[in-house]
Formats: C-alpha cells, structure tokens, sequence
C-alpha cells in the first residue's frame, strides 16, 4: 500500500512538473517572432519550428489573395518566404494587428510594402502559415 501511494505521489508530481508547462506554452505566444539579421533571418514558432536563411537564399512576395467564405470574399494578406528548394513558408495577416505588420517585414527581407493581388484561391492553393 505505502508503495502504491509513493508510486502515485511520483507519478502525480512528474505530471504537473511536466504537464503545467505544456500546457500553458500552448496558450501563449500563438504567434511567429523573426528576428533580422544584417545578413539574414530567423522565424521562430512559439509554439514549435524555426527557420533561419540568408536573405540571398529567398524571395519574398507580400501578396493579396481573395478566400472563397461564407459565400462571399474575405481578404487575406500574407508574405510568401521561398527558399531556393523551393519550398515555401508563410506569414498570415489575418489578424489586424498581424496584417499591420506584414509590409514593413516584407520590405526588411527584401520585398514590397504594397501587396501584390494575386487573385481568388482555395486555401489548399496557398503555402501553409508557419
């Protein structure tokens, strides 16, 4: 019995020691942080993943596209990161306070302040926000 309790006594103390802080990193911090370089960048996702480039190894696109929604249009700017692999992430601006941001980040990785319209699409059609 005195070895039953000390076993769940362990086990509950791991579990908050473990399990707290877990939790509550998924709650915080939803969002990117990039960080600027004189060379190049680092994107950080709080919430895990983080890329660093060179900014000579992208291009950037700060684009406009249209989302089919509830039987209307809803904007959504975003700035398209593509690394000469090819492969492609990306910034939503969904948020006010995010879109706010999006044309002076374009403009410190080497892109343009004004989105370029890229017309309607599918959200399958367009890279996955990081």
């Amino acid at each position: 019995m005195i070895a039953s309790g000390l076993a769940a006594l362990v086990f509950g103390a791991l579990a908050v020691l473990i399990g707290v802080p877990g939790l509550l990193g998924l709650f915080s911090h939803p969002h990117a942080t990039v960080h600027l370089f004189e060379r190049g960048a680092i994107a950080i996702r709080h919430r895990g993943g983080s890329w660093s480039w060179p900014y000579e190894n992208a291009t950037v696109r700060h684009v406009l596209w249209h989302e089919p929604w509830e039987g209307d249009l809803r904007p959504r700017k975003q700035l398209w990161v593509t690394f000469r692999d090819g492969e492609t992430i990306c910034f939503d601006g969904l948020g006010d306070a995010d879109a706010a941001v999006l044309p002076d980040l374009s403009v410190a990785l080497g892109g343009n302040r004004e989105p370029e319209d890229v017309g309607t699409l599918r959200a399958g059609d367009t890279p996955t926000p990081f």
